[in-house]
């Protein structure tokens, strides 16, 4: 009978340690602290990824996707205190969707309306909540036509969508006279938020005199009740605007790859995207 004698493996390595963070993981297995390290850039990668998602449902145009309260300029002692108020609303966003407590921007053409409009959208989304900007002609003119056309419309529910948002940005009241079926509907529109305490952003070439002639003195006398006032007054700024508008304030994040160590060897780990819900709401 032939014996075979199994052949010697080498001995297993002592696992070094890490180059990163100098510690000796345990045999066959990887280093902790790397470990560590991965969720946490995946926990960023994820949060990053739904603010992101937030931003793109919350239909911000893309001109003014890159504008901030930072990039908005005081140039009148006015304009100062206008700041200073959008300022402390965002200071204390937390409370003031709690409560309902919203912003009305009143002024001329130009002023910067619509963009101190999409920089608190901006910050909403940043704070983790769901926002949506969408300008009343337009908003309007889509309610319109979805209730002429048939059920399977899709702006058919548009209005109930807007009703629900929880923070929303309603741009250009009172540009052009209103029939009375749109001053119903926008009251109607008001008074569900007012009524449930969710807060409305909204800009127009409005001053407290002529908004209640614009708008319904109903819907007016509700949103001077529930909103900060924000009047701005001068001349346009749009002939000092950029050529280009700014970069997008939020993008979408790329995925990315980070190493473990093993002992002896680095391991590429790519940090994986969760799957999130496709039922959030859209204007």
């Amino acid at each position: 009978m032939i014996e075979f004698e199994m052949p010697k493996l080498p001995p297993t390595p002592d696992p070094e340690p890490c180059p990163t963070h100098g510690v000796v993981p345990e045999l066959h297995s990887e280093c902790q602290q790397c470990l560590q390290d991965l969720r946490e850039a995946t926990r960023q990668y994820n949060a990053d990824r739904e603010t992101w998602r937030r931003w793109e449902g919350a239909t911000v145009p893309p001109r003014l996707q890159g504008k901030t309260l930072q990039t908005w300029k005081p140039r009148t002692p006015a304009d100062r205190q206008a700041m200073a108020l959008l300022q402390g609303y965002v200071a204390d966003l937390q409370t003031n969707v709690k409560t309902g407590r919203g912003v009305l921007l009143m002024g001329g053409p130009g002023l910067g309306k619509s963009h101190l409009l999409a920089a608190l959208i901006g910050d909403a989304v940043e704070a983790g909540l769901e926002a949506g900007f969408i300008a009343w002609p337009e908003l309007i003119t889509r309610h319109r036509e979805a209730q002429q056309g048939d059920r399977t419309h899709r702006d058919r529910t548009l209005l109930q969508t807007a009703m629900d948002m929880g923070v929303l940005a309603l741009d250009e009241i009172g540009l052009a006279p209103m029939t009375e079926w749109q001053l119903a509907e926008l009251f109607r529109l008001v008074d569900s938020r007012y009524s449930r305490l969710q807060p409305t952003l909204l800009a127009g070439n409005v001053n407290p005199a002529t908004l209640g002639k614009a708008i319904g003195e109903r819907t007016a006398d509700r949103l001077l009740e529930s909103c900060v006032c924000v009047p701005l007054t001068g001349a346009s700024r749009r002939p000092d605007a950029p050529q280009r508008p700014e970069p997008p304030r939020f993008s979408e994040p790329q995925p990315v790859t980070m190493n473990v160590w093993l002992g002896h060897r680095w391991s590429e780990r790519k940090i994986e995207a969760e799957r999130f819900s496709h039922g959030r709401r859209e204007l």
